[in-house]
């Protein structure tokens, strides 16, 4: 790769320069936009709501008014910039996107780690095939009702599987 000469380098420093001026314009314009509206009251004794809006001369704030709409006349330096820096956030925000699509490799699990080893749902599948109630077996592991029949309804949907 060459090296860039000392006019390059000038003149990438004053475009950098220029962009940044451009940014602190845009910045300005955006935060009188962002001030709330105000109450205006008319002639008529109606209220109307005045909005902020940035007056510029070429691509400079140079004051602000509040009139009755929202509209602004965005010099067309400071519109092209604004594109420029919305299209650098989306590329920023895809990558992002990007980055948390990826998920790790699982091991076929899903979720919490079971309550209950094999050798306790055995358990607890023999004692509901002795006729002990599903209130009695889960006082018995210290576990709600609702975890002991989930985990026999899995079973006979197991068994209803492999039939």
């Amino acid at each position: 790769m060459a090296k860039k000469s000392a006019k390059d380098k000038e003149a990438e420093l004053a475009e950098r320069e220029m962009e940044d001026r451009l940014d602190d314009e845009l910045f300005k314009a955006l935060e009188i936009m962002k001030l709330p509206p105000k109450l205006f009251i008319t002639w008529d004794h109606n209220f109307v709501d005045y909005y902020a809006v940035p007056i510029f001369e070429g691509n400079y704030v140079v004051g602000m008014k509040w009139q009755a709409d929202k509209h602004a006349l965005i010099p067309v330096g400071l519109l092209t910039r604004l594109a420029v820096l919305e299209d650098a956030i989306e590329a920023v925000e895809g990558k992002r996107k990007r980055k948390r699509k990826k998920k790790k490799p699982t091991s076929g699990r899903r979720g919490r780690k079971s309550a209950f080893s094999p050798e306790k749902i055995v358990q607890i599948l023999q004692m509901k095939e002795q006729g002990m109630k599903i209130c009695e077996i889960a006082n018995v592991f210290g576990v709600n009702h609702n975890t002991v029949s989930r985990y026999i309804k899995q079973h006979k949907n197991k068994e209803a599987k492999a039939i």
